[in-house]
This record gives structure tokens, sequence and C-alpha cells, in this order.
């Protein structure tokens, strides 16, 4: 495909696109052409130039044949970046497989790790995360490293991830003594076994016979999810949290209006989960729905946070 990509760059108008890029005298205009035109156009120019390839489509079907023809006639893996599913449903029981697809596709552009993105309109239309904040929550984790485990499991929960008994599923983490499960988006589920806090064994395993299938000497474990709590320390009443715009997905069950508060209040149907375990799971949640609430209904503060577990029959303060 080299050789056919090197024939288009030999016609005068492709020529005159490429000098355009190349200088930046301005935009340039293409019509006329079909889809498949547009990724031989898209290759030529790509293996000319040797710069980065961004292809906006108008849906999903018209972006996937992009990307397999970019492939074929570049030799390149093509990131695919769709728009995610807003849920109007408990996050637990909802999939997010496109989430995690983005997510993917998002740290591989944040680390500079593809050449060649294709886009749908509302795919980049949809805000998400800065890039200095995905980065920050990316975490790789090496054989004879040392960790603290608490840290760690703060660390996950704050990355989206959910703690839980016995991992099933992506998104998910648990910690027994000196074993830490986490299934990264993306990849298959990981053990890392610590000795105090190196890290002693690490490998991939099998969630239905939890054994393990292969060993690993390093791990890359992408945030769970698109949307997570805000980091930092700035103090509350910074200058920056105030003209900050939060980004929140999801729903508030009930949200209580007082002459001079808020209280927030959000029911989970989880079983099989203690109130250590309700609290690690959604406490950053609830954190970000009660700043979301409290700037909408400034200057009235958010002074009281709770989950209600159906399960437990009781309500657990989120403090």
């Amino acid at each position: 495909m080299q050789e056919l990509n090197r024939q288009m760059m030999a016609l005068p108008e492709l020529r005159e696109l490429e000098e355009i890029i190349r200088f930046g005298t301005g935009p340039a205009a293409v019509s006329g052409v079909s889809g498949v035109h547009r990724a031989m156009l898209g290759a030529a120019l790509r293996q000319e130039t040797k710069r980065p390839l961004a292809v906006l489509c108008a849906d999903e079907q018209e972006a996937r044949r992009m990307a397999a023809d970019l492939a074929a006639l570049t030799g390149e893996e093509c990131v695919t970046l769709f728009a995610r599913e807003w849920q109007l449903r408990d996050r637990v029981s909802a999939s997010h497989s496109f989430e995690q697809e983005r997510l993917d596709a998002l740290c591989r552009m944040a680390f500079g790790r593809t050449g060649i993105v294709v886009a749908t309109v509302d795919g980049m239309m949809q805000r998400t995360l800065p890039p200095t904040a995905l980065r920050d929550a990316v975490l790789t984790l090496r054989l004879g490293e040392e960790h603290d485990l608490r840290a760690l499991a703060e660390r996950l929960t704050a990355a989206g991830y959910v703690r839980c008994e016995q991992v099933e599923g992506a998104g998910q983490f648990a910690v027994r003594g000196g074993i830490l499960d986490v299934y990264s988006p993306m990849s298959a589920p990981v053990r890392v076994e610590f000795f105090d806090t190196e890290i002693d064994a690490m490998g991939e395993f099998d969630v239905a016979t939890q054994r393990r299938t292969k060993n690993l000497e390093e791990l890359t474990v992408l945030p769970a999810a698109e949307v997570l709590a805000a980091q930092g320390t700035a103090p509350a009443d910074s200058a920056a949290v105030a003209q900050a715009k939060v980004l929140v997905q999801g729903i508030a069950d009930l949200v209580l209006v007082f002459p001079d508060h808020l209280e927030l209040l959000d029911y989970k149907t989880d079983r099989r989960k203690s109130e250590d375990d309700f609290l690690a799971a959604y406490r950053a949640q609830l954190d970000l729905y009660a700043l979301a609430i409290s700037k909408r209904f400034a200057p009235k503060p958010v002074t009281y946070k709770g989950i209600y577990s159906l399960e437990l029959g009781k309500l657990i303060e989120v403090k």
C-alpha cells in the first residue's frame, strides 16, 4: 500500500494540498470524492507528512468503515472515538462498554500512542477529562516496586473503580490480605500479590476459575470512568473552584431544599455490601453530586450526604 500512497502523492492536487498542510498557509476543502477515496487521500497525506491524522465522520457506521480503510492503507492501528451513552440507571447495573472504549482511545491520545484517530461528531463534542487529569488517573504497577495497599485502594476508588468482594467485571477491584485483584477496562483481570509493601508477583487470571493464566511484569490500569471526582487540594472557596464548570453523569435520587441549606440522598440496590463497601464505592460519586448541586443552588451549601441501602435497610451518612 505504500507504493499506492506514493502514486497518490504524485497527483498535482494532492501535492498542493500537502504544501498547504506543511506550511500552514490556510484551510483547504476537498469535495467530490467518495468515502474510500477520502481514506486514500488521508492515508497518502499521513505517509507523506508523518503528522497525526484526525478524521471526523457523521456516524459510527461511516467511522468504522473509514477506520478499516485507513488501517488497510497505512498498516497502522486506527483509534476510534465514539460517543458514550448517558446512563439514567444505577451505575453498577449499567453497561459501560462504550465508555471503556472511549477511555482506551482517550488514554492513547493523551499519551501520544496513536497516529490516526477516527471520531464521530457527537463523540468529539462530548466533554471529558482534561489530558493532565486523565494521565494522572492512569496507574502503572511493576514487579519489585513498593506500594501501600491502602493508598492503592484509595487511588483506584478515585479513578472510578468499585470495590467488591470478588472481581467479576471491568471497573472493579478487590483486596484480600496482601492480594489486589483489579479489572482494568479493555484488558484481562490481574492479580497483584504483595510481600509486605513490595509487589512479589503479578499475572492475569480467569474470573470463573480464579486461576492465573499469564504472568506479567508490568500493568497499566486505566481509569474506570470518564467522569471522576474533583481532584486536587484547592480550597472550596478558591477562585478556580468557584468558576469551574462541573460535569456530572447520572442523577441524584433525592435533593431536599431547605431555606438555608441542601441535603442529598441516593438510593442503592447493591447486595452483599457492608457500610464500608458502600462508602468506598460511592463517596466520590456523592461528593461530585454535592459539588454540582451546591453550584446550581448557590449560595446554599450541601450540609448532609447520605446513601440509603435497600439491602441493609438503613441510611449511611457520607462525611
